[in-house]
């Protein structure tokens, strides 16, 4: 049996290695209950030799003034009403080792807290699935700003555009002594009013002639935005839309291209008889330039039609730079240009064509698919 001043100073050193410990809250709603400095069966679970189911040292859940107070209860048992029990003292060599361990294991002692994980290496799959991920995001948010900025773009042009028909009044196409006649199926085609609600009375705006149409625009009116609504407006007359139709495929490209291949003759004749003035080498490199830009933007309009692509490709600056690679001075047309004004006249003059084709052939049949023809 171990003497009292053994006892004694083993406590001490319980204590000693208890204080020494870093701070540790309990969980909560928890803490070390010392009813009367008793033993009992609390105390037993929490520090007896059955605290732990493989050997291995105490756990404390708490370092603090709760902890320490085992020591008191540990004193006042050993050295009052329970005299040298060998089970207590077992206890103060397990609570010593507890301590020493806790000390030198912070991180054992406090499960609570997360500790450090090995770092794996990723995996060959990982990568890739992670970079393909990454990849997805990227594009889904440059998708997004893509459809911000068009829905922004769209906002702006109907509120630069597109006015309440009741804040435009007509008024008379003001006269011209000089400059360029307007042309008359533009003016059945629209009418020219002034905004209402302008304070200085100077902006003006062309709609739509037909009855009811919203539809309309800044002033000066451009032709090729007039005949592309007007092809299918629905408020016009049968006859102004076929009006409308017809000179938009007049003014189409492949009509265009048409038309200098019949002229090529009659040019060649010119030429022979220009060739002794000396502005001819400047008038047909001119000429030349905007054939070979009539040609591009032909043959750019098929591609896209064609292949289904945005007319904005032409916008690109990758696009741009290929074509002046080519040809510095190659004309180009934007590809807002494309899509209001010389696809749908393009379209009109296929029509067109088609139509008087068909008018030559004999024994047709249409064939139904469904609710299309």
């Amino acid at each position: 049996m171990k003497s009292t001043t053994n006892i004694e100073h083993e406590l001490k050193q319980l204590r000693r290695l208890l204080l020494r410990l870093p701070v540790k809250n309990p969980p909560p709603g928890f803490s070390y209950g010392f009813d009367a400095f008793v033993v009992d069966n609390d105390l037993k679970i929490a520090f007896g030799s059955q605290a732990t189911s493989n050997g291995s040292p105490i756990c404390f859940k708490s370092h603090g003034p709760d902890l320490l107070a085992v020591v008191d209860v540990l004193t006042n048992a050993i050295m009052g009403t329970h005299g040298e029990n060998p089970i207590l003292l077992k206890w103060i060599v397990d609570l010593q080792a507890a301590a020493n361990h806790a000390f030198d294991n912070p991180d054992s002692s406090n499960p609570g807290l997360p500790t450090e994980k090995r770092e794996r290496k990723p995996t060959k799959k990982r990568v890739y699935m992670e970079a393909e991920a990454e990849l997805k995001a990227g594009t889904q948010k440059q998708q997004t700003k893509a459809k911000a900025k068009t829905a922004e773009a769209q906002a702006q042009t109907e509120l630069s555009f597109n006015f309440d028909p009741s804040k435009l009044e007509s008024v008379p196409y003001p006269t011209q002594k000089s400059g360029r006649k307007t042309i008359p199926l533009l003016d059945r085609l629209t009418i020219y009013c002034r905004v209402t609600t302008d304070p200085t009375n100077t902006v003006r705006h062309w709609r739509c002639s037909g009855a009811g149409c919203p539809h309309s625009s800044a002033d000066p009116r451009a032709s090729e935005r007039v005949l592309s609504h007007a092809m299918d407006c629905k408020f016009l007359s049968q006859e102004l839309v076929a009006a409308a139709s017809s000179a938009s495929a007049n003014r189409s490209l492949g009509a265009q291209l048409a038309a200098l291949s019949l002229d090529s003759g009659k040019s060649s004749s010119r030429s022979q008889d220009l060739g002794e003035q000396p502005l001819v080498h400047s008038y047909f490199h001119q000429e030349g330039v905007k054939q070979r830009s009539l040609q591009h933007n032909h043959h750019a309009l098929t591609a896209i039609c064609v292949h289904l692509l945005p007319p904005t490709i032409v916008d690109s600056p990758y696009w741009k730079r290929m074509v002046l690679q080519l040809d510095p001075k190659i004309n180009m047309k934007s590809g807002s240009n494309m899509a209001h004004s010389l696809i749908p006249a393009e379209a009109a003059c296929v029509r067109g064509l088609s139509i008087k084709h068909l008018k030559q052939q004999s024994h047709l049949t249409l064939t139904c698919d469904g609710a299309t023809l």
